[in-house]
Formats: C-alpha cells, sequence, structure tokens
C-alpha cells in the first residue's frame, strides 16, 4: 500500500509539468460516465499524463481487491472554494440511485453500483482541490459487491451512451422475426412490420416499448416512428486526408444525392474540445417530392465515425423528438436485436489491451512499462455446449502476472438471455443477450444479471 502511494505521488509530480496542455482542462457541469450534476468550478482533466496516473493508480488499487477495469478514467477537479464539494457529489450519485460500496481498508476508494453499471471511483479532497478518478468496472470478485447493495430509492435510468451500446445495462424489448407481427406493450393495436432484408441472423425486426422499430438494412439500422425516420449509419473509418468539415462529408454523402436542399445551418459552437458535428435544415425528398425536415450528427471517437440521419415531415416534429443535437444521438440505443440459438453457433471472441510509459521525473530517463491485457474466447455448439477461454497478463512496475481460465458446459439461449454453466467455481451465470449490428456482422453485448459490471462484447471469427 505504502509502496502504491508513494509512486502515485510521483505520479503527480509528473502531472504538474504538463501545462503545456491546459487546453485539455475544461469547464464541465456533468460527469461524462455517471451523468450527474457537478458542483460549480468543475473541470475535467483530458491531458495524457494525469489520464494515465490515474488509470495506473486506479489499477493497482483494484488489483489489490481482484477488480477488473474497463476502461480509461473521467478526471475531475473542484477547487476548495467549495467546501461541499465531496458530500455535493455523493448527495448527487445517491440521488441518481448510485450505491455506493466500500473498500477494504480503504477512505478514498470506493465502488459505485447502478442499474448501468457497476464504477470504481478515487475521491480526495486536500488543500487545493477535490480530486474525482471514475472508471467502469469490468468484473468483480464474488461477495465484494452484494446484490442488495444496489440502490433502488430512485431507479431513474441513466443514459450513458453517446456511442454504441457497450457500456449500456441491456434491456428487454419485444423482438420480433422476418414476416412477424409487433406487438407494443401497452398498446392495444398490432403493427405488420415486413423486413424484406436479411443479413443472415434470424431477428432482423425490433419494436421497443416508446414505439420505435428497428430495422436492420445493408448499410444502416432504420429506426421509425408515426412519421419520423432516423437512420443509423454503421459506423467506418475516419476519412483519410479529409479537407473541411466530417459532418460536410456525411451530409454531402448521405443527404444532397436524395434531397434537395431548401436551406441549411450547422452547428457553431466556437472553439470546443468536445466538439458536436451537427447539419439540420429543410429540403424536398428528390424521390417523393415531400416537405421535410433533416439533421445529421457525427459522432467521432478513436477515429471511427458513427453517422445518425433523422428525418421528419416537419421542423417542429423534428424537434419534438429531438430538441438538441445531442438528443439525436442517443438513437444509438435502438441498435438492439435479439438472440437466436442458431445464430449463437461459431466461434466468437475479444480482445483488450493498455499501457503507458513511465520516466524518472528527475533525469527524465526510461523507467519502464505498466500494461494490462485481456482475451477472451467462446465456442458454442449446435448440442447447446459450450468452451471458452479466457487469458491475461499485467505488469506493474516489473511485476508481471498472467492468468488462464478454461471452461466448458452447457448454454441455454432465450430471445435476450444467455446461461452458461460450469463456471468459475462450477457456478452457472445468466447473461443478458442482445446483437448490436455493424457492416458485415454483428456485435454479441453479454451482461451479467447478478454482477453488472461482468460483461463480454464479441466478434464473431467462425
Amino acid at each position: 500500500m505504502l509502496l502504491r502511494k508513494v509512486t502515485f505521488a510521483v505520479f503527480c509530480v509528473l502531472l504538474n509539468l504538463e501545462s503545456i496542455a491546459q487546453k485539455n482542462v475544461v469547464p464541465v457541469t456533468q460527469s461524462e460516465l455517471t451523468k450527474i450534476a457537478l458542483p460549480a468550478g468543475a473541470k475535467q482533466d483530458k491531458r495524457v499524463f494525469p489520464t494515465a496516473a490515474a488509470q495506473t493508480a486506479l489499477e493497482l488499487e483494484a488489483q489489490e481487491h481482484g477488480i477488473v477495469l474497463e476502461n480509461s478514467p473521467e478526471i475531475l477537479t473542484i477547487p476548495t472554494t467549495n467546501k461541499q464539494a465531496e458530500q455535493e457529489i455523493l448527495n448527487n450519485l445517491n440521488n441518481a440511485g448510485f450505491a455506493k460500496v466500500t473498500l477494504p481498508d480503504e477512505t478514498d476508494y470506493f465502488l459505485l453500483n447502478h442499474i448501468s453499471g457497476v464504477f470504481m471511483v478515487y475521491m480526495n479532497t486536500s488543500r487545493n482541490e477535490t480530486l474525482v478518478y471514475i472508471t467502469r468496472v469490468r468484473s468483480v470478485p464474488n461477495g465484494l459487491l452484494p446484490v442488495n447493495e444496489i440502490n433502488t430509492s430512485n431507479p431513474t435510468r441513466i443514459n450513458t451512451q453517446a456511442e454504441i451500446s457497450k457500456n449500456e445495462s441491456i434491456k428487454e424489448p419485444t423482438e420480433v422475426k422476418k414476416e412477424s407481427v409487433i406487438q407494443p406493450e401497452n398498446n392495444n393495436t398490432s403493427t405488420k412490420t415486413t423486413n424484406t432484408y436479411s443479413d443472415g441472423y434470424y431477428f432482423v425486426t425490433t419494436t421497443f416499448d416508446d414505439g420505435w422499430i428497428a430495422n436492420v438494412q445493408p448499410d444502416f439500422i432504420s429506426v421509425k416512428k408515426e412519421g419520423v425516420d432516423v437512420k443509423l449509419i454503421y459506423p467506418e473509418n475516419y476519412p483519410d486526408n479529409l479537407q473541411g468539415d466530417i459532418s460536410d462529408f456525411f451530409w454531402n454523402r448521405w443527404v444532397v444525392p436524395y434531397y434537395r436542399i431548401q436551406n441549411a445551418q450547422k452547428l457553431d459552437e466556437g472553439f470546443s474540445y468536445l466538439k458536436i458535428n451537427f447539419i439540420e435544415g429543410n429540403a424536398i425528398e428528390t424521390a417523393t417530392q415531400k416537405s421535410v425536415y433533416i439533421g445529421i450528427s457525427v459522432i467521432v471517437k478513436n477515429g471511427i465515425c458513427k453517422p445518425i440521419l433523422a428525418v421528419a415531415p416537419t421542423r417542429e416534429i423534428f424537434y419534438q423528438y429531438f430538441k438538441e443535437p445531442e438528443g439525436l444521438q442517443n438513437m444509438l440505443n435502438y441498435n438492439k436485436f435479439a438472440v437466436s440459438a442458431n445464430d449463437l453457433v461459431g466461434e466468437w471472441t475479444e480482445s483488450s489491451s493498455a499501457g503507458v510509459n513511465l520516466y524518472n521525473v528527475y533525469t527524465g530517463g526510461y523507467a519502464g512499462m505498466n500494461y494490462a491485457s485481456s482475451t477472451d474466447y467462446f465456442t458454442f455448439n449446435k448440442d447447446g455446449t459450450y468452451s471458452s477461454k479466457h487469458a491475461g497478463a499485467s505488469s506493474v512496475y516489473g511485476t508481471t502476472t498472467t492468468y488462464n481460465q478454461k471452461y466448458t458446459g452447457k448454454a441455454t439461449v432465450s430471445n435476450w438471455g444467455l446461461i452458461i454453466t460450469n463456471r468459475f467455481k462450477n457456478a452457472t451465470e445468466d447473461y443478458w443477450a442482445q446483437f448490436e449490428v455493424i457492416k458485415g456482422g454483428r456485435i454479441l453485448h453479454l451482461q451479467n444479471k447478478e454482477y453488472s459490471g461482468n460483461t463480454y462484447h464479441l466478434i464473431k471469427i467462425k
């Protein structure tokens, strides 16, 4: 414990040397991961050194408790002029349905359990500021996170997804197959939906409780409701040598060839680190000569573009559904399709890795690397059996640890669920299951019903 805290202090010295990247420290009013409101004066730090230091500190603490983390942390700072910052954050978390779970022998580190997932948090108030690190948890050892710790006093659904639904708790909508009748919940009428396109999977249509209906198409997911048509265009790499704005690029590809533009306006935020790429305007649909109102939003993350195009009969109806440009991004949540037993047959895998180079703060000399990597591999067979392999390695300040686990058992598939037996300590694990459609395939998302931080995001390789 002492070595970890000393090392963390050295990292903090490094952080002060990175003043050149101050433009990556921006004022914020809301946490990206938890979506709670933040105290006055809060800032988010996205600089490289602070992020590396925070990730290392969290990983070292997580390793002590057998916790596996999922992604890079969110770093927040609040000046000590706000004396109640720490308590205000805790109160806002509690009001949003997050349950605080203490870790043994720790005061600054703790877990948050919520219907949207499990998070690990570091929070400390010094003389100058309140410092907060938040990161998602992938898995927690049995017994560390009791099921009854979930806070249900305020069951508000926190939508954490402005990207593909990797991090969202899976909820079971009503699914339909090709040529079938949709029965929306809380609605006495039925809607006949025929999807003539098939990508080779059994379920190609999903109806949601709020009335949106999603259909798989060759280049996008079509999501419709009451005359509003949204296209969730499949993700693609950021264009090489792009001249101009990314929103113009997709506007010219998906709007200009099919509509006669009457007027259009691009969102102008001035200088913004977290830029929203958005264009909207009036147009005439070439094929039908109908007047429509169009908006396109392009999410860019890690070199991947995710365009979303919405078409409504009028501007008023468009704004009824999408009051803010960010609202269009939430439509990515509708790329969800049920799972059949035959669709699951085959080999599925995922892998991840992360590393940070270390340098001596006094000499500048290279001091090694901390890294972590993992691979998960599942084979589902036609006879209802499965096998899986899980391997990984991590190195912290020269000490390397590895693991290699293998399981075989029975796999039982329902439309939105998967039960697999003979897991760790012969346990049976029950998962929510859903497909997310991408160009040329699907991602299989699995989330443990008991421990929501235990997730897999698998691609079929055979």
